[in-house]
């Protein structure tokens, strides 16, 4: 039997710094192929995308978030979106270059997570096995769970030090650091804090069968002033711009109702279909499974029974919870990362062993070396010529410079303001995907009608007006506005208040 000081000493995390450049380069390389909504090499916003680059440009602009502007994802998510555009002129560049930064730390702290126990050859295979499974939940990249990852995987690298040493003492750093990145997921969306939450509750739990009554109150002060260093501020903030009820109610309230309304269909309606969600639903509680197995087998240590139980279900809950899409499974891919670790470290463990490891880094490498470049293959093949922009724009082009601050897009996709490059009107907060928001919470539609017959925008733009369950803003439409424009996709409606006329309907352009 091996007791976890003889796990913790007998690999030492040794000063390999050329791996972090080569994590960097690895990051760009990455993020050029799969990150098709900020990728230079591609054009399209992509879904939420769209969406979470106006959350940042709206808070540039001097919106309050939440009470000029609505989502219900957390603020912290806007606050990253604004970074990212604040560090380029060009959004999507932007966005881009924050992307960079934020998965090259991430396989840094899975990096060093990894040499917790295993070699370096080692370590590069778990990094490898979990960007291949990222490729298929990233996206288009660019959503709160790809922003979450940094933050995840360095409470797992916290923990699992904790873990391995002997006796199991937390430093108060540490403590800290990990109250902080619970602040911060939970300000970003609550769902994506679940292992911070099972990482936690793993040192509590093993502090107190230990009996270190000061190490419990340690773990008590230090998280939540972690916690509180993040919280304050924010709280603090809509307090003063008079907007800590709709951050309560979008963050929280919303998403309560959000979760029970919503419905995700038939995940097994077909034997391709099922094949998929398996594979990206449940690989990482797959290999959590066979690593936490293989490792208990040889080295009977309950904490890692314990600290694997805890990633399962708290990991289970957050990502299986109401609408389970797939991108929602990047949050597991540090549990991935876990699992491999524990699996190769007890197949791999001794010296003698060391050719297993280059033969099982082969075995992982080229696959996925295949699996990228057919993933390249496949993405290029379904891109398609920038045709929505170019219509976006020109629906744009028609409307008067001076005007442009009261035009209301209705009934688009969430792509099309990024695309058009406009700015929503301001009378309004509601300002994209409005009648799926409405699915969940009635009222908005309420609001957006009572906004169009009181103080109605100068310009209204639909892209699937005739998909719209709204018909009172149908016949306010109707009664006070002209139809002015309109291309293959768009249509653009002017409010008849007798100072324009209707431009020549455009059907020619493709």
């Amino acid at each position: 039997m091996h007791s976890t000081n003889q796990i913790a000493s007998f690999d030492k995390i040794n000063n390999t710094y050329w791996v972090y450049p080569l994590l960097v380069i690895t990051a760009f390389l990455y993020l050029s192929v799969f990150s098709f909504a900020t990728s230079p090499h591609y054009w399209d916003y992509i879904s939420d995308n769209g969406t979470f680059i106006m959350l940042g440009k709206l808070f540039l602009d001097g919106r309050i978030p939440y009470l000029e502007y609505f989502d219900h994802k957390g603020p912290i998510l806007i606050f990253i979106e604004a970074l990212g555009l604040s560090l380029s002129s060009d959004d999507r560049t932007g966005i881009f270059i924050l992307q960079i930064a934020q998965l090259s730390i991430t396989l840094a702290f899975l990096y060093n997570a990894a040499r917790c126990l295993l070699s370096t050859i080692n370590s590069l295979t778990v990094l490898l096995i979990a960007l291949v499974f990222f490729t298929f939940t990233i996206e288009g990249g660019n959503l709160s769970e790809e922003h979450s990852l940094p933050f995840i995987s360095l409470t797992l690298w916290l923990t699992i030090q904790f873990w391995l040493s002997t006796p199991n003492r937390v430093k108060a750093l540490h403590l800290l650091l990990i109250g902080i990145c619970g602040g911060i997921l939970f300000w970003l969306r609550l769902n994506n804090m679940g292992i911070v939450c099972a990482c936690t509750l793993f040192i509590f739990i093993v502090t107190c069968k230990n009996k270190d009554w000061k190490g419990v109150r340690k773990i008590v002060l230090y998280f939540t002033l972690g916690f509180l260093l993040i919280t304050v501020p924010i709280i603090v903030y809509f307090r003063i711009h008079n907007a800590l009820y709709e951050l309560i109610y979008a963050s929280f309230i919303f998403n309560l109702k959000y979760v029970d309304t919503s419905d995700t269909g038939s995940l097994f309606g077909s034997l391709i279909g099922t094949v998929i969600y398996i594979f990206k639903c449940w690989t990482p509680f797959i290999v959590l499974a066979a690593g936490t197995f293989l490792f208990y087998r040889k080295h009977k240590d309950y904490k890692v029974i314990l600290l694997s139980a805890l990633l399962f279900v708290f990991g289970l809950i957050t990502t299986h919870t109401g609408a389970a899409y797939h991108h929602y499974m990047t949050l597991n891919i540090p549990i991935l990362a876990f699992g491999c670790i524990l699996g190769l470290y007890a197949i791999t463990q001794n010296s003698e062993k060391k050719k297993l490891s280059w033969i099982i880094f082969l075995i992982v490498f080229i696959p996925a070396s295949w699996i990228c470049i057919s993933r390249y293959i496949t993405l290029e093949k379904s891109e398609t010529p920038p045709y929505y922009i170019e219509r976006a724009r020109d629906i744009a082009s028609k409307i008067p410079e001076n005007e442009r601050n009261s035009v209301y897009p209705y009934m688009v996709l969430s792509k099309f303001l990024p695309s058009a490059g406009l700015m929503p009107y301001n009378g309004i907060k509601y300002f994209t995907l409005q009648e799926w928001h409405a699915r969940h919470e009635k009222k908005i539609l309420d609001e957006i009608n009572e906004m169009m017959e009181t103080h109605p925008p100068l310009w209204i733009i639909t892209e699937y007006r005739d998909q719209s369950k709204n018909t009172r803003f149908l016949e306010i439409l109707d009664e006070k506005y002209i139809p002015y424009y309109r291309n293959h996709i768009f249509e653009l409606f002017r409010l008849n208040d007798g100072t324009v006329k209707p431009l020549e309907i455009n059907d020619s352009i493709q």
